[in-house]
């Protein structure tokens, strides 16, 4: 990707990122790679899919997973979900006046 952070051992450092998926677009992820690290890991009962990906750095996803709002779910990380959601409130309350 155009993120990516390249040093000799990079793989060795990947950041694993996991998010849920609802069972509304569960099929588009299901039926395409979005990411070449993409690896589906369980579909849920209610349809839902919890999805892999390995970035070099979070910033390398944020725009993908801000596209697919509202119907995913940051897992893990922490540190990103945590950064999405503050980037939401911070949009929310500044458009919201």
């Amino acid at each position: 990707t155009p993120f990516a952070k390249y040093s000799h051992n990079y793989k060795a450092n990947l950041i694993e990122v996991i998010l849920e998926v609802d069972s509304s677009k569960a099929f588009y992820f299901k039926s395409k790679n979005h990411l070449k690290s993409q690896k589906i890991l369980k579909t849920n009962e209610d349809g839902s899919v919890i999805v892999q990906y390995k970035v070099t750095q979070e910033m390398e996803i944020e725009q993908f997973i801000k596209s697919w709002l509202p119907y995913v779910k940051v897992v893990a990380p922490v540190s990103l979900k945590d950064k999405i959601n503050n980037e939401l409130k911070a949009y929310l309350e500044n458009n919201l006046k």
